[in-house]
């Protein structure tokens, strides 16, 4: 496992506490991922290195990803080439509503195959589509 650590976020009304742990297999990877919400829970990052980091935003259902690499200098997003990049769909993130480009608005299928590798390979995958910022 690269990952090495687990930082999820936890709003308490508007006080925002995080919850950071160890991260030792996948199985923790993906229980976080099913813990968002969309209100108590609304992010998580899977922390390699300051280097390396893959952050999920979402409510159980949609979600965007984004990867930042070497400090922010590499920026990528998660997207899902069959949607269209003119439309955009609501999503929380970061305990705010966002409106993304429906592209960039993913299924838990997708997150999942993004954070199994960023987790064993510290990196985006590259079987999947990525937009590089």
């Amino acid at each position: 496992m690269k990952v090495k650590k687990i930082f999820e976020e936890e709003w308490i009304g508007a006080q925002l506490e995080t919850i950071e742990y160890q991260c030792t297999d996948l199985e923790q990877a993906y229980a976080a991922l099913d813990r968002l919400d969309g209100k108590k829970r609304t992010s998580v990052e899977f922390w390699v290195s300051d280097d390396a980091t893959l952050t999920v935003g979402g409510d159980g259902e949609k979600f965007v990803v984004f990867a930042a690499f070497e400090v922010d200098e590499e920026l990528y997003t998660l997207i899902d080439p069959d949607k269209s990049d003119t439309d955009y769909q609501d999503v929380v993130a970061g305990g705010q509503l966002g409106s993304y480009p429906s592209n960039q608005c993913v299924d838990k299928d997708m997150v999942k195959k993004a954070v199994s590798y960023f987790c064993e390979h510290g990196k985006a995958s590259p079987d999947l589509a990525w937009l590089q910022e």
